[in-house]
């Protein structure tokens, strides 16, 4: 029954890309956004982190800051890293959630040490507008996370 619902979920994420890099269908972002937020929704990290990307950027599905942060905590709470990354970059600007340095340091962190590129410089740029405490507080939420 798992396998089941495992391809069940690969066949939804990727109609989303195909429709979304137009691979043997006409491109409709739309529609790919309705088979990401499908995957998404049962638990797909890849889903969360495409959906949430395309809720931040408006395309095919109105611009939410807030609907995008929800799909990327998703994906964050699983350890998908460009969902850390990208959740991390709302709370550093408060864009849909709370400014919240600590978070994002701390998401950045996590995302860090599963190798996402981006992580480290944002964290470095952030990491200069924060104080000791701040930083400890952020490397112990850190550690909590996957």
């Amino acid at each position: 029954m798992f396998r089941k619902f495992k391809a069940v979920l690969s066949a939804q994420f990727n109609l989303g890309i195909k429709l979304e890099h137009a691979q043997g269908v006409p491109r409709n972002m739309s529609e790919a956004a309705r088979w990401f937020r499908a995957a998404a929704d049962q638990g797909d990290d890849k889903a969360q982190f495409n959906f949430g990307l395309q809720c931040i950027q408006g395309n095919g599905v109105p611009r939410d800051s807030g609907l995008a942060a929800r799909y990327f905590r998703m994906g964050a709470d699983q350890g998908e890293p460009a969902c850390q990354n990208s959740l991390a970059i709302l709370h550093a600007t408060g864009d849909g959630v709370p400014l919240d340095k600590v978070m994002a340091y701390a998401l950045w962190t996590a995302a860090l040490r599963k190798g996402e590129g981006q992580a480290e410089r944002n964290r470095a740029h952030l990491r200069q507008g924060m104080t000791p405490a701040e930083i400890q507080r952020g490397e112990a939420l850190s550690s909590t996370m996957k």
